[in-house]
């Protein structure tokens, strides 16, 4: 099907298109240092409220979240966030189980390949905001902060070594 996409290419409209990178804080991939699972992408707000994203690239990956063992237990952690987002392919969101594989009160967002000077993404149910959410405390915010710098730093890295060999090998 003609949308079919990466996590990181979801990811990177999320944060262009959805979430906004110049407004919130956004780090994909956090699997320690913060939460007691791995989250696709926490968006955390000015206050310091976070949301998650659960990025899913096939059907079989949205069947396959519904057994993990984030959903049961971790109700402390799950009570911290403000929010709970699954974004997929429309060719995911359209197959006849997948609405039934997202939790109650999740909310969704939709990405189909774009038209020129678009970006393809489309919510297509907003959240329930939890109201009882507290905001993460300073040290979590720089932690959460550290966690998305560390990533950009060892990307930077991984690709100078790739380039090095390249330039060595030419």
């Amino acid at each position: 099907m003609a949308d079919t996409f990466t996590a990181a290419e979801i990811a990177g409209m999320l944060a262009s298109d959805i979430f906004h990178f110049r407004r919130y804080l956004i780090v994909s991939n956090v699997s320690w240092g913060l939460l007691p699972w791995e989250a696709d992408m926490l968006v955390m707000t000015a206050a310091g409220y976070i949301s998650e994203v659960e990025i899913k690239i096939s059907i079989a990956d949205l069947k396959r979240d519904r057994s993990k063992a984030k959903w049961r237990g971790y109700d402390d952690y799950h009570r911290r966030l403000k929010a709970r987002w699954f974004a997929m392919p429309l060719s995911v969101w359209a197959h006849k189980d997948a609405e039934s594989c997202i939790p109650e009160g999740a909310g969704i967002i939709v990405c189909t390949k774009p038209a020129p000077w678009t970006f393809g993404t489309k919510i297509e149910r907003h959240p329930a905001n939890n109201p009882d959410a507290t905001p993460l405390t300073v040290p979590e915010q720089f932690q959460l902060a550290r966690l998305g710098t560390m990533r950009h730093w060892a990307r930077l890295s991984r690709q100078s070594r790739k380039d090095a060999r390249e330039r060595k090998s030419a």
